[in-house]
């Protein structure tokens, strides 16, 4: 559902963005070269998802994020959140849970607010009431509000708690501090055209989670108390939930996304071009016969 009124909260530019310039020149042995190390790459394991001791992620190709930086085409791919998530938090490249419902939450809002148009940087804004890191990071990147990202324009986003309240401090012990009690309700973002007012809600499915998902995590993550058998299962469900974010379509992950309904065959159509076919051949021997 597209609703209008959004509050336009004031965002600082970030400093460091990724694009990719179609018309850069290589040599030859320079794109042999890449070609080689590109190859090398796809035979390692990706950047996606580690937690220790979580099986390794599948390979799905997700598609990139499309969006319009000072005239120029650009795309934030989800291994681009995973390497500004690793650089927020001082670690190896990393998408868990949170940046890849995330990046899939904005790439659905984006096409039901855009449609085949490409949006403008400027003109993205993200609400978010996950306040997980690497949630906030991935809405940072997308909207070019974070550190490190160059951005002259950059859209805007929020970060609110479950209770409406903004959370302004999104400095990593804070977001921490702040999902410690993360639930269901923390999954819901708002995209928004700021240009026009334009807005998305966005929720995920309780489907998506293990009814005991969220205890699990807090006495593993946050209480520390936790036994081996607890240890186990979170990381067993947690490799489970990341590969349903990984590979379900965005209707089964978040509540208002619509299945696209399936296109009846033209029968009516298929049928003539059929019969004109057969007339045609019937010509065509008619004519050789004489």
């Amino acid at each position: 559902m597209i609703g209008k009124g959004f509050r336009k909260p004031g965002i600082k530019p970030g400093y460091f963005f990724w694009k990719r310039n179609p018309e850069s020149h290589f040599s030859p042995d320079m794109r042999a070269g890449i070609i080689i190390i590109a190859g090398l790459l796809l035979l390692c394991p990706g950047a996606l998802a580690h937690m220790p001791g979580a099986s390794e992620a599948p390979e799905v190709y997700l598609g990139p994020i499309v969006i319009l930086e000072g005239g120029e085409t650009a795309e934030i791919s989800i291994d681009d959140v995973a390497d500004y998530h690793g650089l927020m938090t001082n670690s190896d490249p990393d998408a868990c849970i949170c940046c890849i419902c995330m990046f899939r939450a904005a790439k659905a809002g984006l096409a039901e607010l855009y449609g085949d148009e490409i949006p403008e940087r400027s003109d993205i804004g993200i609400t978010s009431y996950l306040p997980s890191a690497g949630s906030v990071h991935t809405a940072m990147l997308v909207t070019g509000t974070g550190p490190k990202i160059d951005c002259n324009d950059p859209g805007q986003l929020q970060v609110l708690r479950f209770d409406g309240t903004e959370i302004e401090d999104l400095s990593n012990p804070s977001l921490k501090s702040a999902s410690s009690e993360r639930s269901m309700d923390n999954y819901h973002f708002i995209i928004t055209r700021l240009s026009t007012g334009e807005y998305v809600e966005i929720s995920v499915s309780d489907g998506m989670f293990p009814e005991d998902f969220f205890d699990l995590r807090k006495k593993v993550k946050v209480e520390k108390t936790s036994t081996e058998d607890e240890n186990n299962l979170f990381l067993s469900e947690w490799g489970e939930t990341r590969d349903k974010f990984l590979e379900s379509q965005d209707w089964e992950i978040f509540n208002e996304i619509e299945e696209p309904e399936e296109e009846e065959p033209d029968v009516t159509g298929g049928a003539i071009f059929l019969t004109c076919l057969i007339c045609g051949l019937l010509i065509f021997v008619f004519f050789v016969r004489k």
